[in-house]
């Protein structure tokens, strides 16, 4: 079960990712070529697979750097010989290997090697599901006002055709330079009973046979859309009646998988998910059932739904 709450603060702050979108710079090409990466221990298995790109924090895991004795795990990192605590994602491992099927998996995370390698090292000890790690030396640092954030740039993926390439990470940012390539998932804390990567299962299946995951990923997922509105640009009533609007799949959703979501999903209501409490405006009414309704009629209304939450100030 996922809080409400949890997914209102989701949207708002990939609403803020999606805005900043436009102030980051594209790297030059002297900046991509320090990145690049030739070749690949796994090369040889995406002749028959694609590739899952994970992002480790607050996707697979949470690290906890106070009171760890309340995390699931605790780890030491080496060589300063700190100690850390971690809370797990439920279902982590059986996910992975299911994925496995389908895609070659590795890890692209921001954080620094030494403690990444560690919390890895407990995911996967026998080094059997992570082809790959990369880190934060393999990112693209990009100036934003007065931070600096960490990009995921595809394209150290030198020889592999990034149609065969997804990124699953809980901030868009990390996947900027190639939103068509990116799924935002529900960032994980500590709620025991989250399912998201039950559904991200089932969803990677759903679209692993397809010749390029970029323009399934573009038609479920709408990430165009969510930029649009981040940015305020409003859409004409027509286009929800754009039959190319209305392929997305929801079929990934099983009936014994009500709790699970991708929460960008613009076809998600709580005929799909009905664990979840909608509260978004006066005239939603996305929690009701409405088994009859057609796909075109569900999505329309649960862009409604969201265009609350977007224009909310």
């Amino acid at each position: 079960m996922t809080n409400t709450e949890d997914i209102k603060d989701f949207y708002a702050y990939t609403k803020e990712c999606l805005k900043r979108f436009s102030k980051i710079i594209q790297p030059t090409k002297e900046e991509l070529e320090k990145i690049y990466i030739e070749s690949f221990p796994f090369d040889e298995e995406l002749k028959n697979k694609k590739l899952a790109v994970f992002d480790l924090d607050e996707t697979l895991v949470h690290c906890i750097t106070k009171n760890i004795n309340k995390a699931q795990v605790q780890l030491t990192l080496t060589p300063m010989n700190s100690k850390i605590g971690i809370n797990v994602r439920p279902f982590v491992k059986e996910a992975l290997k299911e994925i496995m099927n389908n895609y070659v998996i590795i890890v692209y995370t921001a954080s620094h090697q030494t403690y990444a390698d560690e919390v890895l090292n407990y995911l996967d000890p026998k080094k059997e599901i992570f082809a790959y790690r990369l880190y934060r030396h393999n990112c693209i640092r990009v100036k934003m006002e007065n931070e600096q954030i960490y990009v995921k740039d595809l394209r150290l993926f030198k020889n592999i055709d990034l149609k065969k390439i997804i990124i699953i990470d809980n901030s868009a940012l990390s996947f900027a330079f190639h939103l068509e390539n990116g799924i935002p998932i529900l960032p994980y804390y500590d709620n025991k009973d989250d399912v998201e990567l039950k559904t991200l299962v089932n969803y990677l299946n759903s679209i692993a046979s397809v010749e390029d995951l970029r323009e399934e990923n573009k038609k479920f997922l709408k990430m165009e859309y969510f930029l649009k509105k981040a940015v305020n640009e409003q859409m004409d009533e027509s286009e929800f009646h754009d039959e190319s609007f209305n392929e997305g799949d929801s079929s990934y959703f099983s009936e014994n998988n009500h709790n699970g979501i991708l929460v960008l999903n613009p076809c998600r209501d709580d005929s799909l998910n009905n664990s979840v409490e909608h509260n978004y405006g006066s005239n939603d009414s996305a929690g009701k059932k409405q088994k009859n309704r057609n796909f075109q009629e569900q999505l329309f209304q649960s862009l409604e739904e969201f265009s609350h939450l977007f224009n909310k100030k």
